[in-house]
């Protein structure tokens, strides 16, 4: 396969480029006013193999280095409020709906946000609404849940022994709830194919899986491993509570590799800024300071246990300076150079931190949407929030810096929109190329892939995003809103 007149993003801008593929591989890409450098329209290839890009711009395939295919998918048959402007009234008519259909054991429900609903929601308002059926609201930060009266009986009768505060359940017994109320193994598996397929619209062809929490969204893998229409990459970073079923994680250890594999461990070091319980060593506004969840003897189990498999990546959720600290901490403690350590979030990154940070050789995985934070958080850190998210400060401190989404949402371009505005974050945006850079090449090196993915060069998968017009002179709001012509992932169009 040949890929003609294209301007192709190669050392950080567009340039003119024939390309030739095989077996969905790069085996060559040269500067066609060359004699000699470019492959031959001729030699063969059959008129079908022939792809003319008509002068189109082409960038390498995204790889989203924190997204949540396997829970956040589930979206597709939950009810998703996410999106949208609905007020509380809107939600109520949601979930009469939702009840006079009584189609499923629960209703649940993505989404919950008091400040765009414009109520405080509690159990006793939900309970009001829906009397007995079962209910669980998503946080719209993903690290806490509310489940209506009749849903805690539900739990209670099917053996959970977690905590709750008035229906209100966090982080570890969120997740508890999350799993035990998930759609079963077919379900997920085709929700997750779906939902990688609406990113891949947009240019996505490799995600990294942040939170595997159970064994049926592992099962579910393995069923798409086996499906010829599943093309992403993914790499997943599972629950340390799957590793004490040691038989049975081995065998997902054994059975997903390659496409679909098995990277290693994430763990939550604090929570997050919306619902105050990031780490800070200044407390917030409202005088809370969040609090640290793992101590250095657990993470040396957990790291000891992730070992005995063959795995060595670790991702630490740590948003504030105080959490980040800690991690930091525990990295200097431990000491083994065999792991691979990456702070998922850490918006609050002060210089001192990153010192530290490229001397571990630890990465800092950040999602350059959450500047969004920094517009609407005010209220919580003050004058702080001119410090979150320092984009330019980690590269000027040589530390890796793959970029992400958190679903939130999952567009790249959305992503690099925030990283490359000038006008909002003038000492904290990058160039577009090292935006590109940091969502390509960087997000397939934290998982040793860089030898095959995130770039135009030979060797390299046939994983191409293309579009009308030259990105890279965008605006940040224009480029937010751009999406691709074609999208190429080894050589396959899915766009």
């Amino acid at each position: 396969m040949k890929f003609l007149n294209g301007k192709f993003f190669v050392d950080g801008r567009f340039l003119a480029a024939d390309v030739l593929v095989e077996d969905g591989v790069i085996v060559h890409a040269g500067d066609p006013s060359v004699e000699g450098e470019h492959p031959s329209t001729q030699d063969g290839c059959r008129a079908e193999e022939v792809v003319d890009l008509g002068g189109r711009f082409v960038l390498p395939g995204f790889e989203d280095a924190h997204n949540h295919p396997s829970r956040r998918s589930r979206t597709l048959s939950e009810i998703d409020l996410r999106r949208g402007d609905l007020d509380w009234e809107g939600v109520v008519s949601r979930l009469r709906d939702a009840c006079e259909e009584g189609l499923s054991a629960w209703i649940v429900v993505h989404g919950w946000n008091d400040s765009k609903w414009g109520v405080e929601v509690t159990q006793a308002l939900v309970d009001e609404v829906c009397g007995d059926r079962a209910v669980f609201f998503f946080h719209h930060t993903y690290h806490m849940g509310l489940v209506s009266s009749a849903g805690i009986a539900k739990l209670r009768s099917e053996g959970w022994k977690g905590e709750d505060e008035e229906g209100a359940v966090h982080e570890k017994n969120f997740v508890e709830v999350e799993v035990r109320t998930a759609p079963g193994v077919m379900e997920t598996a085709e929700n997750i194919k779906r939902y990688c397929d609406g990113w891949m619209e947009k240019g996505i062809v490799a995600v990294h899986d942040m939170y595997v929490t159970s064994f049926d969204q592992l099962e579910a893998y393995v069923r798409l491993l086996d499906d010829e229409e599943f093309v992403m990459n993914v790499s997943l970073f599972v629950d340390a509570r799957l590793f004490e079923e040691r038989g049975r994680f081995r065998a997902y250890v054994d059975r997903l590799k390659g496409q679909i594999q098995i990277r290693g461990v994430k763990v939550f070091m604090d929570g997050t800024i919306g619902t105050k319980t990031a780490c800070f060593k200044e407390a917030y506004c409202c005088g809370m300071i969040g609090s640290t969840f793992v101590c250095e003897e657990e993470f040396r189990r957990i790291v000891d246990l992730m070992a005995s498999f063959g795995l060595r990546d670790v991702a630490v959720h740590a948003i504030g300076d105080g959490g980040i600290e800690k991690v930091l901490d525990i990295v200097e403690a431990i000491g083994d150079e065999r792991l691979r350590w990456r702070l998922e979030h850490c918006e609050m990154l002060v210089p001192e931190a990153l010192v530290r940070m490229k001397k571990l050789g630890v990465v800092a995985s950040v999602q350059p949407n959450f500047l969004w934070d920094a517009v609407h958080y005010g209220d919580r850190l003050g004058d702080r929030v001119k410090e979150l998210v320092p984009l330019r400060s980690i590269l000027d401190h040589d530390v890796l810096m793959p970029f992400g989404s958190d679903d939130m949402p999952s567009g790249p371009m959305d992503g690099i929109g925030w990283a490359v505005d000038e006008g909002q974050f003038p000492r904290r945006a990058v160039t577009f190329a090292e935006a590109v850079d940091a969502y390509t090449r960087v997000s397939a090196e934290v998982v040793e892939a860089g030898d095959r993915r995130g770039r135009i060069a030979e060797g390299c998968e046939a994983s191409f995003v293309v579009y009308d017009e030259d990105v890279s002179g965008m605006m940040s709001a224009e480029m937010m809103k751009v999406l691709p012509r074609e999208v190429w992932v080894r050589g396959r169009r899915v766009k």
